[in-house]
């Protein structure tokens, strides 16, 4: 008997198992080039936070690193922001390759007008939510490869079973899910927390359960103190270049009976597409700038814009009672674009058409998707 069958032997199962998982680690380390290797590890890193509590926020909220991040990206890396071509590249069955194609952007976040640093994606092309902000690219960018296609958040699948979905609803029981206002990845947004958690407080009359959702910028910089500190459940979607960040915020809306927040966001039309009443508690803030000034632009740009940022927040405001409104609705179609949700065919073929025109969108030169294409494109990774 040799001793490898007297290992196997004696060895509890859970140390074969272990070690079959480093070898396996280790035959493909060596079979992967370094520059892959990096876009392995931070997979293997993604899938590890998936299987993790929503509650776990400040492990979610940790940094990929430069490489890992690095890894993932092409010439733009906007289109890897919350998962968001992950989620569409899944959608369409995960044909396409782990990595976006050249020139290529996503709409990651809701806009009311042209942003500074929108400006420089007139010679790309842009996937949008909705036909009005498509309309904006074109007037004010002078972008013609526009594409409106609905908000990603609204392709993606809940990161938990609907018997986990079941669970957490007895739970919890009837609750509330509130999104303090956020910072961005260049810009802190610096707030007196107070009035939000007074208000809070005052709806525990109302809720069984109420969770705060944070952002993991502002996780890393201690915001979740104050609600940890008054006993509230703190979650989190995870980090910016998490694939798995729409999934865990797709599962945070189907839990929750309604949300509240203290400044518009995507998280309003979010939660108006998925029939949970929003409400809006406007607060005073302050933004400063974390290093990179040519990115962000607080001011509007004009008064027409002004009005319909105002006009939207307004539609959400005095909603103490959590009702959903027509106006609401007409807002969230607008500006989220809910008509404008592809099926699986019409987005392969238009993703395609990115690839084989090095992103320059739909033209007379689109070539019909081959039947067999993808076979070959699987994503390797398993995700």
């Amino acid at each position: 008997m040799g001793i490898k069958h007297v290992i196997k032997l004696f060895l509890p199962p859970i140390i074969l198992k272990i070690r079959d998982k480093v070898c396996k680690r280790k035959r493909i380390q060596k079979t992967i080039l370094p520059e892959k290797m990096i876009a392995y590890n931070y997979y293997v890193k993604s899938m590890k936070r998936k299987k993790l509590p929503f509650s776990e926020i400040f492990v979610l909220s940790e940094d990929f690193t430069f490489d890992e991040i690095n890894s993932i990206t092409t010439d733009k890396d906007e289109a890897n922001f919350y998962g968001d071509f992950f989620i569409l590249n899944q959608y369409c069955n995960s044909i396409f390759p782990p990595f976006p194609p050249l020139k290529f952007s996503i709409q990651h976040g809701v806009i009311f007008f042209a942003e500074k640093w929108e400006k420089n994606k007139s010679k790309i092309t842009n996937l949008v939510w909705s036909n009005r902000i498509a309309e904006i690219f074109r007037n004010e960018l002078n972008c013609n490869s526009v594409i409106p296609i609905g908000s990603p958040f609204f392709y993606a699948k809940s990161l938990l079973t609907e018997d986990e979905i079941k669970y957490e609803k007895k739970r919890l029981g009837k609750n509330l899910l509130a999104f303090p206002m956020h910072s961005t990845h260049w810009v802190l947004c610096k707030y007196n927390p107070e009035h939000f958690i007074s208000v809070l407080k005052q709806q525990q009359n109302n809720f069984d359960t109420i969770r705060v959702c944070l952002y993991w910028k502002d996780i890393q910089k201690g915001a979740a103190e104050p609600f940890l500190k008054e006993g509230f459940e703190c979650v989190t979607c995870g980090h910016i270049f998490d694939p798995y960040f729409l999934q865990r915020q797709k599962s945070l809306f189907e839990i929750a009976d309604a949300t509240i927040s203290n400044r518009i966001g995507s998280q309003a039309g979010y939660s108006i597409g998925m029939n949970k009443p929003h409400w809006i508690v406007p607060d005073p803030f302050d933004k400063i700038d974390d290093g990179n000034p040519t990115v962000y632009e607080d001011s509007i740009i004009s008064g027409i814009k002004e009005k319909d940022f105002m006009y939207i927040t307004e539609a959400f405001l005095d909603n103490s009672s959590f009702v959903i409104t027509k106006e609401q609705r007409k807002i969230v179609e607008d500006f989220w674009g809910l008509s404008c949700i592809k099926s699986p065919e019409e987005l392969k073929q238009m993703i395609y058409n990115c690839y084989t025109n090095e992103g320059g969108g739909v033209t007379e030169r689109n070539t019909e998707l081959p039947s067999n294409f993808g076979k070959q494109t699987q994503n390797r990774y398993g995700l």
